[in-house]
């Protein structure tokens, strides 16, 4: 799906205001749903304020375009006593453009699936750790050739698992409920191929790829 998307940062609004790479807030309303999620916005500005910020901020390789620490520091004292709101970001804060061109807008997910830590006649499909020994090897003989000290847990469905090592991590539900995060561990360094593309070039499927349709028909 293609959307024409602004993409912003923030720098404080006694730094160059005169760029005319800088823009309007208006513009940025425009483009991009930021009022409606301004509490978001917040959330997270808060924890980083709390945590990360002040830590790595002089390493960075931008240090001090975007504000130097006492300037910050200033701002994430704000965050504690201001009424937190559109007026807040800009009023201190200034908005410059990064592009306005038309492009891919890419999202991912966490796939759940079921799973179980002992492996029986349902849950039959290991979920492995990363092992070099595996690199460059193809998955089926990698689910031919797997050690037990591997496997992670098992899943009942090789098709979910499929899907969660696409997207990297994912959320891994026992029978009791109980939910166990799944984190991306490694690969076996082969380039990865789009099944999508194949289908489509081996002519079985045409129009749009879509998975939610497609995957029932030709991976049952």
């Amino acid at each position: 799906m293609i959307f024409r998307i602004l993409i912003f940062f923030l720098v404080f609004c006694g730094k160059d205001l005169q760029s005319k790479s800088s823009i309007n807030p208006s513009k940025l309303i425009e483009y991009n749903s930021v009022e409606g999620d301004i509490n978001k916005f917040f959330k997270s500005l808060k924890k980083v304020c709390d945590k990360k910020l002040f830590n790595s901020l002089q390493r960075h390789s931008s240090y001090p375009s975007l504000g130097t620490t006492n300037q910050w520091k200033t701002v994430c004292n704000k965050t504690k006593t201001k009424n937190l709101n559109w007026s807040f970001l800009t009023q201190n804060f200034r908005f410059y453009e990064l592009s306005d061109k038309a492009g891919i807008l890419t999202g991912y997910y966490e796939p759940e699936i079921m799973v179980s830590f002992d492996k029986t006649k349902t849950f039959n499909v290991p979920i492995l750790k990363y092992n070099k020994n595996y690199d460059m090897l193809e998955r089926k003989k990698i689910e031919s050739n797997f050690k037990m000290e591997d496997v992670l847990l098992w899943t009942n469905n090789k098709i979910d698992l499929f899907f969660l090592q696409i997207q990297g991590s994912g959320i891994g539900t026992l029978e009791n409920k109980k939910q166990i995060k799944i984190n991306y561990g490694g690969n076996n360094k082969k380039k990865y191929s789009s099944i999508g593309k194949f289908l489509k070039k081996k002519k079985l499927i045409d129009g749009e790829i879509n998975l939610f349709i497609h995957n029932k028909k030709f991976f049952t």
